[in-house]
């Protein structure tokens, strides 16, 4: 997952080490540098991209299986052919990865931003 600098969130996940796997842009966040919640899932068969829980984005995952390899996973960084060039400019705080793939309520139960943020 990273940001661009016109303040699309963009995700990526792969299936092999050199493949540039599903990938998941969303529009341009309209405040860039405000607090934001990021949350992706995927059930196996569905990829949903959500911006302070409202869903941004999603595609089907028809690459078969998922690539578990002995590469980093990246947050804020995009390294297939880019040298860790695209990077995330900021702050990233409280990373969760779930064993699940989590429904758009449980992600709003688990989104810590200030009310008037919903």
């Amino acid at each position: 997952m990273h940001w661009t600098p016109n303040g699309e969130i963009h995700f990526n996940l792969t299936h092999t080490p050199t493949s540039s796997g599903v990938y998941i842009p969303s529009s341009p966040v309209a405040t860039p540098t405000a607090r934001h919640h990021l949350a992706v899932t995927f059930d196996g068969a569905t990829i949903s991209l959500y911006i302070d829980g409202v869903p941004k984005g999603s595609t089907s995952w028809n690459l078969g299986s998922v690539y578990y390899g002995a590469n980093d996973v990246l947050i804020g960084a995009d390294n297939f052919s880019f040298g860790f060039l695209r990077r995330f400019d900021g702050y990233i705080d409280d990373v969760r990865i779930w064993d699940h793939a989590l429904t758009q309520t449980e992600i709003n139960a688990n989104d810590e931003l200030p009310p008037e943020r919903h």
